[in-house]
C-alpha cells in the first residue's frame, strides 16, 4: 500500500446510495472495510495468499446470505426471544427477523444493515460513526456508535 489509505466506491444499495471501500494497511497487514456495516471485508497479511476472513467482491451477498459476515451486529449480538423485553417494567417489542417470533443481531436492519460514516481515516486506521434513534428496530433511546479498526505494526 505505500503508506497510504483509499476510499472508493464498492457498490450500492437498493435504494441507490454508495456504499464505500476502506483500504488500510500497516507493515505486513493490509486490510478493506465495508462502510455497509462497518464491516471487515478482507485482512490480508504478507506471506499468505487468501484474505484471512470471509468476504467477498460485490455488494449483493452482504444484502442477502451474507449479511452478518465480518459486520458489526446490535443493537443486541445474539437472539431475543419472543422479540421483546422489559425495563423497569416497560415493555420493549422487538423486530421479529428469526424463526417468525425473535430478534436476531439487532432485527432486520440492525447495526449490520446500515450504511455507517467514515469519520476518519488514515494509512492504519478507519474511524466509522453511527446513530441509531429512540425505537429503531424496537429499542429504547437513542445509540451513537463508533467503531475503531487499527492495525499496528510489531
Amino acid at each position: 500500500m505505500g503508506g497510504r489509505y483509499v476510499i472508493e466506491r464498492f457498490g450500492e444499495l437498493p435504494d441507490g446510495r454508495a456504499v464505500e471501500r476502506v483500504r488500510i494497511g500497516s507493515g505486513a497487514m493490509r486490510a478493506e472495510f465495508l462502510t455497509y456495516g462497518a464491516r471487515v471485508k478482507s485482512l490480508h497479511l504478507d506471506g499468505h495468499a487468501r484474505s484471512l476472513v470471509l468476504g467477498t467482491s460485490h455488494i449483493e451477498p452482504y444484502l442477502k446470505h451474507m449479511a452478518y459476515y465480518g459486520a458489526l451486529v446490535g443493537r443486541f449480538a445474539n437472539r431475543i426471544g419472543n422479540a421483546g423485553f422489559s425495563i423497569d417494567g416497560e415493555r420493549f417489542d422487538t423486530t421479529r427477523n428469526f424463526r417468525g417470533g425473535h430478534t436476531l443481531h439487532g432485527g432486520h436492519d440492525g447495526l449490520h444493515g446500515r450504511l455507517w460514516q467514515i469519520a476518519d481515516a488514515g494509512t492504519d486506521h478507519v474511524v466509522f460513526t453511527l446513530v441509531s434513534p429512540d425505537g429503531e428496530e424496537g429499542f429504547p433511546s437513542r445509540l451513537d456508535v463508533t467503531a475503531r479498526y487499527e492495525i499496528v505494526s510489531t
